[in-house]
């Protein structure tokens, strides 16, 4: 077995995969696979990958192919990454992306200390023009509510991205996690399912990571003068099965500020459906808009909460509001939120 395999999913970035290849191959820790998934790119991808692992000097990396026949999507390449993986430990590294020689090591280390479920690495985000790097907290949690209770106070900071984080493979496999196969939101869904069985992880300062903005990515999005309805119920489904997991642990620990967090996070996908509801396709039925709204608990259990009660009583009214009440209301919210956001820069 290996220490750890890097999963790479190879889609149409002939441009930039010999980087990220390249800072994989360098790594300073030994016995390292490298799996790369080939999505049946159309431009010269694979071709790069295979010069690349024929010139390989290394003994200690292994580098396996593996083509789809057919193009199967994100979600679809990470589950045979977590199916194919032969390490210890999983670290996901997009195409376009790349990683400091020392990445693996540091996190390896960190995670055979305490044996951990997952090992988080702080990363910067490189621009055309500029970097902005971000800093995450040096921290270590061993008991089960611990890390949940600080990440669900850290605005999304820990569940956005599966990139940069070191995954025991068994603990992904014991909790029986997977992506779902979806256009959009298969890395939020999976670390949102994630992080409520964490137990033992633990965070580093040090950048690791950069993950590259480029023009035409599939994370970015220009504005356009129609969005299609699909689109939006890909969100809404999204922050639906969210919300499942707030029912699922709702008596946990860290209950809480769990609900809190995925509330904030329907709320706030809510505010966008409303400000664009005049360039969306067809419109949202109100049920939809609703039913994502809804408070995963009674009156009465939130009337026992400990933090963020009354804000809490809100929401669950706020469900209960008129649509265009909660309509109206969101728009306008939302509208001086963004007036403010300018007002500051």
């Amino acid at each position: 077995m290996h220490k750890v395999t890097i999963a790479i999913p190879l889609y149409n970035t002939e441009e930039y995969i010999k980087e990220a290849l390249s800072s994989a191959l360098n790594q300073t820790l030994e016995h390292i696979e490298i799996l790369i998934i080939n999505d049946c790119s159309t431009d010269n991808s694979l071709a790069v990958v295979e010069e690349m692992n024929n010139s390989n000097a290394r003994d200690d990396i292994s580098v396996r192919i593996i083509s789809l026949p057919a193009n199967k999507g994100i979600g679809a390449v990470r589950n045979i990454s977590i199916a194919e993986a032969d390490g210890k430990y999983l670290f996901f590294l997009d195409s376009d992306d790349y990683i400091s020689e020392d990445c693996l090591e540091l996190m390896y280390d960190k995670a055979e200390n305490i044996q951990a479920d997952i090992v988080f690495s702080s990363s910067e985000t490189v621009y055309k023009d500029h970097t902005e790097k971000a800093i995450l907290a040096d921290r270590t949690f061993t008991e089960w509510g611990d890390f949940q209770k600080f990440c669900y106070t850290q605005r999304g900071k820990y569940q956005n991205t599966v990139w940069n984080k070191l995954y025991n493979l068994d603990f992904i496999k014991t909790n029986n996690l997977h992506f779902k196969e979806i256009n959009r939101g298969e890395d939020c869904l999976f670390l949102n399912a994630l992080v409520p069985c964490v137990r033992k992880c633990t965070i580093i300062p040090n950048i690791t990571y950069s993950y590259r903005i480029r023009e035409n990515s599939l994370c970015q999005y220009n504005a356009r003068d129609v969005i299609p309805i699909e689109e939006i119920r890909a969100h809404l489904y999204v922050a639906s099965e969210i919300n499942k997991i707030s029912y699922k642990y709702k008596t946990s620990p860290f209950a809480e500020t769990l609900i809190k967090e995925h509330l904030n996070f329907s709320v706030n996908v809510i505010f966008v459906i409303f400000d664009k509801w005049n360039t969306i396709s067809t419109p949202v039925p109100a049920t939809e808009i609703k039913e994502v709204l809804a408070h995963p608990c009674t009156l009465q259990e939130i009337w026992h909460f400990k933090q963020k009660r009354y804000y809490n009583i809100w929401l669950y009214f706020f469900a209960k509001l008129p649509f265009c009440v909660i309509k109206s209301s969101c728009k306008i919210y939302y509208k001086l939120i963004k007036f403010y956001r300018k007002m500051r820069r």
